[in-house]
């Protein structure tokens, strides 16, 4: 097809899929004007298009709606009307795309066909109707497939005829049997092809859970009804590619029954009988295709793709939904959320599934298909080991999770013995509980010893019912644990305000530690609420509970709301309690930690000064909160300029954390990694990098790949390997820190920011200076628009986006960039600042470019002062100075010369 005809067939098919579907014949028939080629190459197109279609109902895509190729043209040359049949109840679904128009002229039920007899329809799909039909020699009531009419090209023929051969090698009484297949010449000379199928009287297999209310025990035994009858197609080297609810009907004794392997593939592809589906193209239906078969990798389907649908329809049993809302969404889209997006677990959608069940699912649907299982009969086992309370081969064993499966197995047995433990504990608590009594406090003892049974109860179900060794896609398993225990008290805690209070406390800690910000967030506002309650507005309880709120929202980047959070606190503290209790010390800690995110290390500074001597005093130097507020100290006077100092204030953290805590502890690595920032700035990058490294290993080990402590010591990482030269090394690094912040921080977050920054620099180095030059840009308007020049961090990309400018000669562009910066340093920075130094020094060598020589010298001599003082006789940044100043120098004396 020429490249004109194409566009004329492509604009003709995008009018007509916008028409309403009873009016597209007559959009067809003007479109096309009378040309029964072109009109063939558009129903072509559109049919194409029509078995990969989204439209409507994403959980049955092809039901009974006329939606696709236009009307084959009769022998007259008029087309009839729309008819839209509703599918009945036996193989309506055989199809595998939405219904099309169809000119039934040719095939009209009560009329022969071959050696058969049409007494209804039945349905129809993408390649031909379905009729319910009696066979001639037989007298044998069959489910009767014919292909359409004009759709008869080699490779229709091919496919359709392929189907019969495949089905004849299937005898499974999970798998509709072929009868009969071949092809019936008309009087009129047509050949169409057929299929005779095993006629199967019943409903889908969704529709039958839902009209049984079929229990969830009931469902997966069902599934793995179905996974044999795929895994004996697989035996027979036949890959089904379109399992859906639709093409599983359950019969009236419960059996079910797998339909249409029209699209189905032969596994060996050296069969001459093999079906070879291009690259590219999409052979199936969106919501159950795998990623490979959405992505039209041929070469990539093979019996796992099959495993994968199993495994959304297993989904879909237990939730009522589909793992992915794809409604209203193109093919690219959908391929799209296929392919990158993960599906929410389903015991966040139902906590009773929770546990081996969503571990299941999830090991279904991996996107991975090496991470998958293998086969049917390998998700077939693990769902048997489910009903029969066994340990499954998804989930790691370890002795809690296999006493916990004998337990459940031996329920009986196992209560001997509780029961026994429970007397034993009862002649204990009693004992407790008369001493209890008679102390004066013993109805406040009651009280709280009511809430810390409430709390332990709640505790021992969670674990119970939580999958504690699963990770689909988490930061850390323990996310599944806080979810399920997130919901049991929304559900059950709400007239025990004590209870929910300890548990909401816990679950903020604890999401923050994950990273989960909003679900950090929404828990410790909750546990404020809560602690004003129940303690009163001004209590510790409120205090500390309001502390941790405005901890996560400072972590999280809300640094206006953290700052107010954490000046009340202090007002609040030193007002009720005085300037020396404990609390004050944390509270002004705080505050300067938000201080310090915002650049305002001169406030900073006191307040951690005075956290660290408050602390020392109360608690000693090795207490944790303590080592907080020194880390703290540490990494402002790091950020302040004064690099000497932080540098012994970090290593004293890093000493005592690693006495207190170990080498591998969270505290300890965060301590190593600042340290390393400090000599990074230094210059002494080979050190850096090596603590770089040693933290990194513990942050992947005990936080995991992608938590933002891991992704920040990437970034350090690669900033370090930039400035010793490998930028080869360090892309990686980069990238994964960038793509890591911008999802769990957003685009628009300091660190995102920086990241983009530092990527930037990098893509320059390598010589892309128009992509870089982009996302330059792209940091620079991200920084005025949201950090309003708050973080010192990010200004880095203004001065290298004038960098880059000025290596292209494009100076009067670079200067006022530079001019910007050094004022902004100015007057938001120490004097003396080595920030305001380095930018300072790259302004006098724009103007030295610029042939400004004597506005150059002086900013040359006065930053290389500054960068001595701040950095040190030898850092290469005062070597570089002093050769500009050189260069500067000769420039004069050449210009000296030239006047004489």
């Amino acid at each position: 097809m020429s490249t004109e005809r194409l566009q004329l067939v492509q604009q003709i098919v995008a009018q007509a899929m916008l028409a309403a579907p009873q009016s597209r014949d007559a959009v067809l028939d003007r479109l096309c004007s009378g040309d029964a080629s072109l009109r063939s190459e558009v129903a072509s197109a559109m049919f194409k298009i029509n078995q990969a279609t989204l439209a409507g109902n994403q959980t049955e895509p092809d039901a009974a709606e006329d939606d696709a190729v236009g009307h084959e043209r009769s022998n007259v040359g008029t087309a009839v009307p729309n008819q839209p049949c509703q599918p009945r109840s036996a193989n309506s679904a055989a199809g595998t795309a939405d219904a099309t128009d169809f000119h039934r002229g040719h095939a009209n039920p009560a009329k022969r066909f071959g050696t058969y007899t049409l007494l209804e329809q039945l349905g129809e799909g993408g390649m031909g109707l379905v009729y319910l039909a009696r066979q001639d020699r037989t007298e044998r009531t069959v489910a009767l497939k014919v292909i359409r009419p004009g759709l008869h090209s080699a490779s229709m023929l091919r496919r359709f005829e392929l189907e019969g051969r495949t089905l004849a090698r299937l005898q499974h009484p999970g798998i509709a049997q072929i009868f009969d297949a071949g092809i019936t010449r008309h009087l009129d000379g047509r050949e169409q092809p057929y299929v005779a199928l095993e006629h199967v009287r019943g409903v889908d297999i969704r529709t039958h859970a839902e009209a049984n209310r079929l229990s969830v025990t009931d469902r997966v035994a069902l599934l793995i009804q179905v996974c044999s009858a795929v895994a004996h197609a697989h035996t027979k080297g036949i890959i089904h590619r379109d399992l859906k609810p639709a093409n599983i009907l359950v019969d009236p004794t419960g059996q079910p029954k797998v339909l249409d392997f029209g699209v189905a593939r032969l596994a060996e592809r050296d069969s001459a009988d093999a079906l070879a589906t291009l690259a590219g193209q999409i052979v199936g239906t969106i919501p159950y295709m795998s990623p490979e078969q959405i992505a039209g990798e041929p070469e990539a389907v093979d019996t796992r793709t099959d495993v994968y649908a199993l495994g959304v329809m297993l989904y879909e049993l237990l939730t009522g939904q589909l793992p992915h809302e794809l409604t209203g969404k193109t093919i690219v889209e959908a391929a799209r959320v296929i392919e990158r997006e993960h599906a929410t677990p389903i015991g966040k959608l139902d906590a009773t599934l929770a546990g081996d069940l969503q571990t299941i699912v999830g090991k279904a649907i991996q996107k991975d298909r090496s991470q998958r299982y293998q086969s049917p009969s390998d998700l077939a086992d693990d769902l048997t080991r489910f009903l029969n309370h066994e340990p499954i081969h998804a989930r790691p064993a370890n002795a809690i999770y296999i006493a916990r499966k004998f337990v459940r197995r031996n329920r009986p047995l196992v209560a001997l013995g509780i029961a026994a433990t429970v007397l034993l504990l009862a002649g204990a608590a009693g004992t407790l509980w008369q001493a209890v009594r008679a102390t004066r406090g013993w109805q406040s003892a009651r009280i709280e010893a009511s809430a810390a049974a409430a709390a332990n109860d709640l505790l021992v179900r969670t674990i119970e019912s939580a999958d504690p060794e699963h990770n689909l896609g988490q930061s850390l398993s323990m996310r599944d644990v806080l979810d399920e225990m997130s919901a049991i008290a929304s559900a059950e805690l709400i007239d025990q305000p004590r209870v929910e209070l300890s548990v909401r406390s816990t679950l903020a800690r604890t999401y923050r530690s994950l990273d989960a910000h909003p679900q950090a967030e929404r828990n410790a506002r909750r546990s404020l609420d809560l602690s004003k309650q129940t303690f009163g507005e001004r209590s510790l309880n409120a205090i500390r509970a309001e502390r941790e709120l405005g901890m996560i929202l400072a972590q999280a980047g809300d640094f206006d709301e953290a700052e107010a959070i954490a000046r009340r606190n202090i007002d609040t503290i030193i007002t009720r309690f005085g300037l020396e209790h404990p609390e004050a010390s944390l509270a002004k800690g705080e505050l300067a930690r938000v201080l310090q995110e915002t650049g305002r290390w001169d406030e900073a500074e006191p307040l951690l000064r005075e956290a660290v001597d408050l602390g020392v005093r109360n608690r000693g130097e090795a207490d944790p909160e303590v080592l907080v507020a020194m880390h703290n100290l540490g990494t402002s006077l790091k950020d302040a300029g004064r690099l000497e100092e932080g540098e012994a204030t970090l290593r004293r953290v890093v000493e005592i954390r690693r006495s207190v805590h170990g080498q591998n502890h969270p505290q300890t690595a965060y301590s190593i990694n600042n340290l390393a920032a400090v000599l990074q700035k230094r210059g002494q990058s080979e050190e850096a990098l090596s603590l770089f490294s040693e933290a990194l290993a513990t942050r992947v080990e005990m936080l995991g790949p992608d938590h933002q402590s891991t992704l920040t010591t990437r970034m350090n990482i690669a900033v370090c390997l930039i400035t010793l030269g490998r930028p080869a090394e360090a892309e990686p690094h980069l990238r994964a820190g960038l793509e890591g912040y911008t999802r769990k921080l957003g685009e628009r977050h300091a660190k995102t920011i920086i990241a983009m920054g530092n990527l930037a620099y990098l893509l320059e180095e390598q010589g892309h200076d128009e992509e870089a030059e982009s996302l330059y840009r792209r940091v620079v308007e991200l920084r005025r628009t949201t950090q309003g020049g708050k973080d010192p961090e990010t200004w880095a990309a203004i001065n290298n986006l004038a960098m880059l400018l000025q290596r292209e000669a494009r100076l009067e562009e670079a200067e006022p960039l530079l001019r910007e910066l050094v004022e902004t340093c100015q007057r938001s920075l120490p004097k003396g600042h080595y920030y305001t130094a380095i930018f300072a020094n790259n302004l006098g060598d724009l103007l030295a470019d610029l042939g400004r020589l004597d506005e150059a010298e002086p900013l040359l001599n006065e930053s290389l002062a500054q960068l001595v003082a701040a950095l040190g006789e030898t850092h290469p940044r005062a070597e570089k100075a002093r050769v500009r100043i050189a260069r500067v120098q000769r420039l004069l004396s050449e210009r000296q010369a030239n006047r004489r």
